[in-house]
Parts: structure tokens; C-alpha cells; sequence
């Protein structure tokens, strides 16, 4: 259910497996998002459905409202997977290049790829992170073999 995708601290989107393991598509916030404006904002936050201490003092009519977004909260949550799951899914291979991904994230806005094999069984997942890491790792080791004169390095300053 879509409640276990809310629960994942930090995950902004998860592909979706079948039983042998193969990709059946992706669901991500932006899946869920578009349901939870036309549904007035019934999750954000979904912490209300934690409230104890706020009722005291509350009005009928706000105790109302809160339990109407909570119900519709609920309602969200318990969806399927498939039911909001994109199924046109972009995916990497093991052997494409990082930069071939990141051109395929920054072509599609894309912040997760899947990786797959040719059967399409799902091998990982690449985030834009992991390129990012990437990036970071080969700038640093290039700093580290090139020696750059300071005096020369300022003249390229603005």
C-alpha cells in the first residue's frame, strides 16, 4: 500500500516489482501529490492523525475538520501501489554511464532511475545523489593530481 512509501524517511519514489521480481512501474510523491491537491490537502500534514493534546479548547466544527482530513488521509494511504504507479518508466542498464543517466534524469526530471537486466528484473536503483557523489569524487581526485599555480588561479577569478 501507498502507506508504506509515507513511511520511508528521506524516499521521494520506489519502483514497483512484480512477484518475479520485474519491473511493473515506479511510484514516486509526484504520483501522489496531484490525488492529495484535488483532495484538498488531506495529508499534508499526516501527523494530525497523531493529535491528542490539540482537541482540548478545539471547537466541534475544527474537531470535525480534523477528522475529515484524517479519514481522507486514510483513504490515500490504503490505495495500492498500482493504482498511482507511473508504468512508463525511464531505466538504466548495469553498463550505461553515469552521464548517459544524468542525462536521462535531467531530460525526463527524473531524481531515481531503476536499474534493470535485459528480462527487466530490477537490480537497484541510481539517485540523483549517486551521481551527484560521483561528480564530487572525480572533482576532488583531479584537485588532488593537478597542481594549480594560486597567482594563475586568481586571474581567472571575476
Amino acid at each position: 500500500a501507498v502507506e508504506k512509501l509515507v513511511r520511508l524517511d528521506g524516499t521521494t519514489g520506489a519502483p514497483v516489482v512484480d512477484d518475479d521480481h520485474l519491473l511493473v512501474g515506479f511510484v514516486s510523491v509526484l504520483d501522489i501529490l496531484p490525488r492529495e491537491a484535488a483532495s484538498g490537502g488531506a495529508l499534508l500534514p499526516i501527523i494530525m492523525e497523531q493529535f491528542d493534546d490539540t482537541s482540548d479548547g478545539a471547537s466541534p466544527k475544527e474537531i470535525s475538520q480534523i477528522y475529515s482530513e484524517v479519514q481522507a488521509a486514510r483513504k490515500v494511504i490504503a490505495r495500492q501501489v498500482e493504482d498511482l504507479m507511473s508504468t512508463d518508466v525511464k531505466t538504466i542498464k548495469p553498463h550505461d554511464t553515469l552521464q548517459s543517466a544524468a542525462g536521462l534524469m535531467t531530460t525526463h526530471q527524473l531524481h531515481r532511475l531503476p536499474v534493470v537486466d535485459d528480462d527487466g528484473m530490477l537490480l537497484g536503483t541510481l539517485a540523483s545523489t549517486d551521481v551527484m557523489r560521483d561528480v564530487v569524487q572525480k572533482v576532488r581526485a583531479l584537485a588532488a593530481h593537478v597542481d594549480v599555480d594560486e597567482d594563475a588561479a586568481s586571474d581567472l577569478n571575476p
